[in-house]
């Protein structure tokens, strides 16, 4: 395992721990804002959140792709993802069902057409799905851990 592969577990493994502890006021309170989001899955199937960021601190205000998604709690209102937290704002998928726009630069968005296009990437749509891949996703990463010795 390559240095980089072993940085890119131990904040995978960071992350998840965070986001099984849930975040605090702070960390909400310093994520940023993201507005018409959707998971998308990557080409190396990992899940990824792809929205309209606000307050990011390193891309300001603008369409983002996050890095690798670790967790997602839609109720409370957050994701954790491999660098950060995100608070979430309207998903795109319930800003199409009210047919609001969907960038502040777009028109409206009719129902039912509330997937973004980004080549490669595939939309998660079903809830149930994500939380199955997440979980799925976890336990390889601590398997991997263990077998690597990495913590």
């Amino acid at each position: 395992m390559t240095n980089q592969e072993q940085h890119i577990m131990r904040l995978a493994l960071r992350a998840l721990a965070a986001a099984e502890a849930g975040p605090t006021p702070t960390d909400l309170a310093d994520a940023p804002l993201i507005e018409l989001w959707q998971v998308l899955l990557n080409p190396r199937g990992a899940p990824v959140l792809y929205g309209y960021a606000s307050g990011h601190p390193n891309l300001g205000t603008q369409t983002v792709r996050t890095s690798w998604l670790i967790a997602i709690d839609r109720d409370a209102g957050w994701a954790r993802t491999l660098n950060r937290y995100y608070r979430l704002g309207r998903s795109l998928e319930e800003a199409a069902r009210h047919g609001v726009n969907r960038d502040p630069a777009q028109a409206e968005v009719a129902p039912g057409t509330y997937n973004y296009e980004y080549p490669g990437y595939t939309p998660i749509t079903d809830h149930a799905v994500l939380r199955e891949l997440l979980a799925v996703h976890a336990a390889q990463l601590r398997t991997l851990a263990t077998d690597t010795g990495i913590s």
